[in-house]
């Protein structure tokens, strides 16, 4: 199919920003958007997990500071929206991120970076 700018092109649902259909048609980057809503929480849900693989696969893509900046900042956006959405708290959340830090450490530079392992036959 020739697509030309003014066609209408067919995207699989996906979850986007509350305003951008506001946003698209005020800038003149669309004529046309439609939007729909979900009020089920699982559909919702599913739709948070698929967005934070896609923000994922643009915070690797992105090649500047700036960039990188932007993606982390969208990355985070999907985050908050997930503790909501699952009633968690951000200060249980940092707690139990500590205790792994404390129990299997971080991810300070310069990474460690595992090459190999052989398990103990009662560690499977």
């Amino acid at each position: 199919m020739n697509n030309t700018q003014n066609e209408m092109i067919e995207v699989l649902p996906k979850l986007v920003r509350s305003e951008i259909r506001d946003h698209l048609l005020s800038k003149g980057i669309a004529e046309k958007v439609e939007v729909h809503y979900t009020n089920d929480t699982e559909t919702y849900r599913a739709m948070l997990k698929s967005k934070l693989m896609e923000e994922a696969g643009e915070v690797i893509g992105a090649n500047t500071r700036d960039s990188m900046q932007e993606e982390i900042g969208d990355l985070m956006e999907v985050l908050d929206a997930l503790i909501k959405t699952y009633g968690l708290n951000k200060a249980d959340i940092a707690s139990t991120k500590d205790a792994k830090r404390e129990r299997s450490g971080g991810f300070e530079y310069p990474g460690t970076i595992m090459t190999g392992i052989q398990y103990t036959g009662d560690s499977q």
